[in-house]
């Protein structure tokens, strides 16, 4: 395996199609050369390249924010990627794995109580509010990396795309879903006259088994949300909540005087007093109990006509109703970070499952391969959407069939050993019963209780669709 490593840079960027780099690549400053079995590899070597210490500055702007309410966020990451690069069966594997550190922001976002827009930023730098530890920050998804080469053979450089769908957690390394794309689909060229076009099959194949040296990597474009950030505000963020109800407290006092005839000045509360802190994670006790016992006036206290106190009763639901409403409005269209698809980490290894390339519709089966003694494991079936299915099954010398609806494109069979049964490890052959376009179409693994075993399947449409 070849192992290149690449030192960092610095880029900025906008949120779009195109994310805009600042600073060119630092040039190659180490190379080593290392070994890696490769049972189901061409005897070809496996290259990983890392690019890392890199800095990100983005704008970008929430979908609930107008240009004319305030300027657009920002926010900047640190960010390093690894990508594994070998031959299966003669066609390329790619597999990138993708880590990013928040070091600083400024969001832009729509408020929880009075005013349109509240701005967040580090310990409340800035003229911003600070938020509470643990709160979720914007999340960057549909990450595009674009590894860069040298092609001595061509005299030029190439460029290799990969992108991350769901980067995880700041500080997680996260693994996209392995590819293997066509050779005419692999390289793309990074200068001369055909700079952007694919390049072509058969130099592809030359390129990768030539002296290709890395020279850097970029992120070529990065999506944000902050969907879990709303989430989180509109639940823990009771700013608004307290607003609301010192409102509804005066609305009730306001019908209890004109009802009962009460001097109620003295009891008025003061909305604007809990405007800050902007973020404030509990309503006063103090609020509420005066809340709840002007809703419920006892009948010694309702001397008089009713009508406007009952009023004012309504009128004080219908603002807590609304202030409800109000937090669920803020929920941003953009995707949760639960709901983006996970990928996958491909193993080259001579103990791991090998890859199989197979034809739509996907079917297999488990077998428990020895003698059946209740060994149990968890099935868990992901394709590029995310996971299609998750369930327990007790593997039986019988077998079990499974037909799961997978997207084209690779799809990761993870099995976790529950249990080792009453004979010793878990021990089961995974068949493929579609259509083997390379690769073994039976296999297996034997595991101690807690152990996983991934299969990695390229699925592709059935030919003629």
């Amino acid at each position: 395996m070849a192992r290149f490593l690449i030192s960092g840079r610095s880029a900025t960027g906008d949120m779009g199609p195109r994310a805009k780099a600042a600073h060119g690549m630092l040039a190659l400053v180490f190379l080593v050369l290392l070994t890696l079995p490769a049972a189901a590899l061409a005897q070809d070597q496996v290259r990983l390249v890392e690019a890392g210490g890199d800095q990100y500055e983005a704008r970008f702007r929430s979908p609930l924010v107008g240009e004319d309410l305030a300027p657009a966020s920002t926010v900047t990451i640190d960010w390093e990627v690894e990508l594994k690069m070998g031959l299966l069966y003669g066609e390329p594997v790619l597999s990138t794995r993708f880590r990013y550190d928040v070091t600083d922001y400024r969001l832009q976002l729509p408020t929880l109580g009075p005013g349109a827009v509240q701005l967040w930023s580090p310990q409340g730098a800035g003229g911003g509010a600070a938020l509470p530890e643990g709160a979720p920050l914007v999340q960057p998804y549909a990450v595009r990396l674009v590894f860069r080469f040298y092609a001595p053979s061509q005299n030029a450089y190439v460029g290799l795309v990969q992108d991350v769908e769901a980067p995880g957690l700041s500080g997680e390394w996260a693994f996209n879903m392995p590819s293997s794309p066509d050779w005419g689909r692999t390289f793309v060229w990074e200068s001369g006259i055909a700079k952007g076009d694919w390049v072509k099959a058969e130099t592809a194949k030359a390129i990768w088994t030539g002296d290709l040296r890395a020279e850097g990597a970029r992120l070529d474009a990065v999506s944000w949300s902050t969907a879990d950030l709303m989430a989180y505000l509109a639940e823990h963020n009771l700013r608004n909540r307290a607003i609301a109800t010192a409102e509804a407290v005066n609305r009730l006092l306001s019908g209890a005087a004109r009802s009962f005839g009460y001097e109620v000045a003295a009891l008025r509360e003061d909305p604007k007093a809990y405007y800050q802190p902007a973020f404030r994670p509990r309503i006063s006790l103090r609020l509420l109990r005066k809340y709840e016992r002007l809703l419920s006036l006892p009948h010694s206290l309702q001397d008089g006509d009713r009508t406007a106190y009952d009023e004012a009763r309504e009128e004080a639901r219908a603002i807590m109703a609304m202030m409800e409403d109000d937090a669920a409005s803020y929920a941003e269209p953009g995707p949760p970070r639960n709901e983006l698809p996970g990928g996958a980490e491909m193993v080259f290894d001579d103990g791991a499952l090998q890859p199989v390339f197979v034809e739509l519709p996907l079917a297999f089966t488990l077998t428990d391969n020895g003698r059946e003694d209740v060994d149990r494991v968890e099935l868990t079936i992901s394709d590029s959407t995310g996971v299609v299915s998750s369930e327990v099954v007790d593997l039986l010398n019988g077998g079990t069939r499974f037909e799961p609806s997978v997207a084209p494109g690779p799809v990761r069979i993870a099995v976790k050993a529950l249990s080792e049964g009453a004979l010793g490890q878990n021990t089961c052959t995974i068949q493929v019963h579609s259509r083997i376009v390379k690769g073994p179409g039976e296999q297996e693994y034997s595991l101690r209780a807690g152990e996983t075993a991934s299969l990695l399947v390229f699925a592709e449409a059935p030919q003629g669709e």
